[in-house]
């Protein structure tokens, strides 16, 4: 059993959790790599099988068994999924699957009324992008610390990703 694919499969269901059960195909489609990465269980196989427009309330039923038959930890409450959803977007920045920038414009676009201290570091690292925005869009291309200082922050970006991964909580 391939621990990326039982990881691929508990992000995918955790952040169809976190986005209130919508867009159920991306579970679909963990569930199909899953299965071919070597997981298996009768639930995944009926996860894997269902259409596109299954109800949302069979995806759920069916999600759920998966998640008993796999015994995948699901986080348990707001803030713990928050945190975890925010973990997995770090994670994609640190395995170059998106830049850090995009990985702010996302914080910035998935604010809640609750969001952790973690999640703000992200939104306020946004903000500095778009001051270096103005700063060139006023000074040109040209600016000789623009490169330096947008590098800086993207290796900021980096490591305040890497320390939310580290952070055991």
């Amino acid at each position: 059993m391939s621990d990326e694919a039982r990881d691929a499969l508990l992000d995918a269901l955790v952040i169809w959790a976190w986005k209130d059960h919508t867009q159920g195909q991306d579970v679909v489609d963990a569930a199909c790599e899953a299965l071919v990465a070597g997981l298996d269980s009768p639930a995944l196989r009926d996860l894997a099988g269902l259409y596109p427009d299954t109800p949302n309330e069979l995806l759920r039923l069916v999600a759920e068994d998966v998640v008993a038959e796999l015994g995948l930890d699901l986080p348990v409450g707001d803030d713990a999924l928050n945190l975890y959803v925010l973990r997995t977007q770090a994670r994609k920045v640190l395995d170059g699957r998106t830049t850090p920038r995009e990985l702010t414009e996302w914080a910035f676009s998935n604010r809640g009324a609750r969001d952790s201290d973690e999640h703000e570091l992200f939104v306020g690292a946004l903000w500095e992008y778009e001051e270096l925005d103005d700063m060139r869009e006023h000074f040109g291309n040209g600016a000789p610390t623009h490169a330096e200082e947008s590098a800086a922050l993207d290796a900021h970006v980096r490591h305040m990703a890497r320390a939310l991964l580290e952070d055991p909580g």
